[in-house]
């Protein structure tokens, strides 16, 4: 690096690279390319290397072998970094000067940043269950809700990042190395408490310019996974060749997800760099911007087995094929395109709802996955829709457009988007939540003072579900979203206002 610092990397060749140069696939991440992720990094080079790439995994900078100190995520150095290691990457003799970067969660979000600093030699990535915005989508708030996945990730943190590298490579310096990590490290649930609004350390986490990012992009997500409205914003705000894949999966890439059905993500991601990397018009470009799956059941509801549903595809994002419809709410608790009645009505302060989904991007779908949602919309405040006449499905994000009076100065609220069918149950098909104290772009407090009347509005993950015909719409209201949301700090009568 330019400060002097070495990155350790494992580098995988075609053997025939240096006379006949490839394109190479960077992943970049900090996860201990010598222990943690050997196997992980093995398959992936196992497929890629034969099909004519490199593959190159390189550890962040103070993880694993790498020199230097790493004490926050996806910090400043740790992203300046990647400008010199692409361009060195696409100067060796056996690359041809074209570098592509892949990677799930942390390595999603590297590529995406390494993306939006316009690095030549960097021609396309493909980010999978990751985001382009640290505050609102990563595992720190949902729309300026605290998380309890923050305290969870932050508590994590040391176990994680800061192992020890490895003597056989190191030397007798290993331990000097592993103390002096460990002596660097601050407490990072502290250090991100304090950053409760969009500040300048968000804004360095954040792609603020899309028109920043010119090379390609595929972008890929799952409906089981929290990271999943980053699909449709990319598509929808980049200017740049795009592409995008939504699945029924959770934290996972489309070849291993699991709830299924899984896709040949292998061939895929061979035809991606075989156009981007190696100048071959195959025909890719030219195909569908989005391809999603829609289900027709949650997926908990007959796991292990694969929810039943189809794959569609849509030329851009928004789609011409996806039209909106508007609901009112009314005192008789129906959901209607009839124009709701005047009044009042109070969301319940019950801080215990919300159990119904116990995690916030299921690992396990047995324990951490949605269940039915009868228990907590029995406690919440519920608006539903009649029947429906026919079959009707949905793709996109939902919002919640409201006005509402708060005797406390923070408030929050959460909102579940239930399918309820014919006999009666009730299924997740999306959720939001939203901190009602937050100015909207969150660089503001909004103290709520009591008397006056605020609008709000709330924004659901991207869903995509087929109704069917005698099922409803139901809209689940209240305070509360536990174990996923920290509660307020006092109880609040919160009232909407219809």
């Amino acid at each position: 690096m330019p400060d002097g610092k070495r990155l350790a990397a494992r580098i995988f060749l075609p053997e025939d690279a240096v006379s006949d140069p490839v394109g190479a696939v960077l992943e970049y991440i900090p996860y201990k390319k010598r222990t943690a992720y050997r196997l992980f990094d093995d398959a992936t080079a196992a497929w890629l290397v034969p099909r004519g790439f490199a593959y190159i995994r390189v550890d962040v900078r103070g993880t694993g072998e790498s020199d230097g100190l790493i004490q926050n995520e996806y910090a400043l150095p740790e992203q300046r970094d990647a400008e010199p290691l692409i361009e060195s990457i696409a100067k060796q003799p056996w690359c041809n000067g074209n570098v592509g970067m892949r990677g799930i969660s942390y390595g999603s979000i590297t590529s995406i940043q390494a993306a939006s600093k316009g690095i030549e030699p960097l021609k396309a990535i493909i980010p999978c269950v990751g985001t382009d915005n640290g505050y609102t989508d990563d595992v720190h708030t949902i729309d300026g809700c605290v998380i309890n996945e923050k305290v969870i990730w932050g508590s994590m943190w040391k176990a994680t990042m800061i192992d020890p590298p490895d003597p056989a490579l190191v030397g007798g310096d290993w331990k000097s190395i592993w103390l002096n990590r460990l002596e660097a490290q601050i407490p990072l649930v502290t250090e991100w408490m304090r950053h409760q609004l969009v500040d300048q350390y968000w804004t360095d986490r954040i792609v603020t310019d899309f028109s920043s990012i010119k090379c390609g992009v595929y972008v890929l997500g799952g409906l089981m996974d929290s990271y999943i409205d980053t699909v449709p914003r990319l598509l929808e705000n980049l200017n740049c060749p795009r592409k995008g894949i939504v699945g029924p999966w959770g934290h996972d890439f489309p070849h291993e997800g699991i709830p299924g059905p899984q896709l040949d993500w292998i061939g895929e991601e061979v035809r991606w760099w075989d156009y981007w990397l190696n100048d071959n018009d195959n025909g890719i470009m030219d195909e569908p911007m989005l391809h999603s799956f829609i289900a027709d059941e949650h997926p908990t509801r007959h796991f292990p087995e694969n929810p039943s549903g189809r794959w569609v595809s849509e030329p851009s994002w928004p789609s011409p094929n996806v039209a909106e419809t508007t609901l009112f709410a009314s005192s008789q608790s129906r959901l209607s395109t009839a124009t709701g009645d005047s009044g009042a009505v109070g969301v319940p302060a019950d801080v215990t709802i919300g159990t119904c989904i116990p995690s916030l991007s299921p690992y396990d779908m047995y324990d951490h996955a949605p269940v039915e949602q009868t228990p907590d919309d029995n406690r919440s405040l519920v608006f539903e829709t009649e029947p429906l006449i026919d079959d009707l499905e949905l793709l996109g994000q939902a919002n919640l457009e409201f006005s509402f009076t708060s005797n406390r100065p923070v408030a929050k609220l959460a909102a579940r988007l239930n399918e309820v069918t014919a006999d009666g149950q009730s299924w997740l098909v999306s959720y939001g939540a939203s901190n009602l104290s937050h100015e909207k772009n969150h660089t503001e407090i909004r103290v709520l003072e009591q008397g006056g009347q605020y609008k709000g509005k709330l924004q659901f993950h991207f869903s995509a579900r087929r109704f069917r015909k005698g099922s409803r719409f139901r809209i689940s209201l209240s305070q509360a979203q536990w174990p996923i949301l920290w509660p307020t700090p006092e109880l609040v009568d919160l009232n909407l206002l219809r």
